[in-house]
């Protein structure tokens, strides 16, 4: 912290604490004391009533770095608490940490909550198709469309934000249901006597234009949405809009595909 000393006739700025350990000498060290009880702010703020607790500000060359780095440097931080204060409590706050642990704790959660959906997803598709294998060839798609658009997102820079992690849910119970109305007009003209590329063929042509235009309804509104001025809805749009067109992509193209196959 800046220590503003006042003079005659100008104020003497400079480091409170010499920033070469070098210098910590007792008479600067006694200096930095009587500094510090002379001035009001700092008892209570940057340091305990009990000269106990201190505050240590670290101040970023570049704040707006990208989040491993940033998460690297605080990793390196915390190390550093670790080993110079063995068995003391010490708390990390500002904007950069917040950043980090949010992401953190995005993260982790996604690796919770998706496979909880994808889990619940398999039983409610299973209930509904009535077939392990067409149930596999559903989820398969989907999580297809979540890959692409998570490459996308990393490929665009696209961070992960509060609202992009919630995108592969979205994308899960949207996309299910998109391939779930074409694998159901396949198994109807499967049980009619089709084979598999004659009922692939006539589910294709019978749901195709509702799939694509569900879809693109679905896009253009996310894409309405990438166009807010706020980065947080702005990412969520493009996220979304990237993963329904992934969708349509698959069950127009590579699920019928498969199907003609079976």
């Amino acid at each position: 912290v800046d220590d503003i000393v006042g003079t005659d006739d100008a104020l003497d700025v400079q480091a409170l604490v010499p920033p070469d350990p070098a210098d910590w000498s007792a008479a600067a060290l006694a200096r930095v004391r009587e500094r510090v009880d002379a001035n009001p702010l700092w008892t209570g703020s940057l340091i305990s009533r009990d000269r106990r607790t201190v505050a240590l500000q670290v101040r970023l060359e570049e704040p707006d770095e990208a989040t491993s780095e940033r998460g690297a440097l605080l990793a390196e931080i915390e190390r550093i608490v670790a080993e110079e204060g063995p068995g003391q409590t010490y708390f990390l706050a500002g904007h950069p940490f917040m950043k980090t642990e949010i992401a953190r704790t995005m993260q982790r959660d996604l690796g919770v909550f998706l496979p909880a959906t994808v889990a619940l997803m398999a039983v409610l598709v299973y209930v509904s198709v009535g077939s392990v294998a067409m149930t596999l060839l559903i989820l398969a798609a989907v999580l297809v469309a979540v890959v692409w658009m998570t490459g996308f997102m990393g490929w665009i820079g696209q961070p992960i934000t509060a609202l992009s992690n919630t995108a592969p849910t979205f994308l899960l119970a949207i996309g299910c249901a998109y391939v779930m109305h074409l694998a159901a007009c396949y198994q109807r003209q499967v049980h009619a006597g089709a084979d598999a590329r004659a009922a692939t063929l006539a589910a294709l042509e019978r749901m195709r234009r509702p799939v694509v235009v569900a879809g693109l309804t679905t896009a253009i509104g996310a894409g309405f949405v990438a166009l807010s001025d706020l980065p947080l809805v702005r990412g969520f749009g493009i996220d979304l809009m990237a993963g329904v067109l992934s969708v349509i992509v698959l069950a127009c193209f590579g699920v019928p595909a498969v199907l003609s196959l079976s």
